[in-house]
């Protein structure tokens, strides 16, 4: 459990980090690290439910998704700021660097075993945010008024 909670605490840092070097204004920074703590928390959640890591991903990301459409019509802001920070926990840098690795010294059973996990997170990622986008933005502007400009 403590394990848990600490991978939350790290995921909130490592999105308010990324929030700040891309300069999200400070109004918005708060919901930009709590998107990135609670997404990995669904993360977390779907991943022990469901042994699938593409699942796992897809259900992740379409949250993320579906949280950043939410607060970009509350907060008036592009979608982008609460989404990019919100997956930032999620993308497999880990899993890049030991497939790379895995090629570089000749580890033609490593690499394939990296190179698919990490090919699904990313294909779960991408495919969340898609669905999300296209379903998610219609369930948002029918539940929440658009905004005015």
């Amino acid at each position: 459990m403590l394990e848990y909670a600490i991978q939350i605490i790290t995921a909130g840092i490592g999105a308010c980090s990324y929030s700040i070097l891309f300069n999200i204004r400070r109004d918005k920074l708060l919901y930009a690290t709590f998107g990135g703590a609670v997404t990995w928390l669904v993360y977390i959640l779907v991943s022990q439910a469901v042994s699938n890591i593409f699942l796992s991903n897809m259900l992740a990301a379409a949250f993320a998704t579906l949280y950043a459409e939410i607060l970009a019509r509350i907060k008036k802001a592009p979608t982008t700021v609460f989404l990019i920070p919100s997956i930032m926990p999620m993308i497999p840098g880990g899993g890049l660097f030991y497939t790379m690795s895995a090629v570089i010294s000749n580890n033609s059973k490593q690499f394939e075993h990296y190179f698919v996990s990490t090919i699904q997170t990313a294909l779960g990622i991408s495919i969340g945010i898609m669905f999300m986008s296209l379903i998610g933005v219609r369930l948002v502007k029918v539940s929440i008024a658009p905004i005015k400009r």
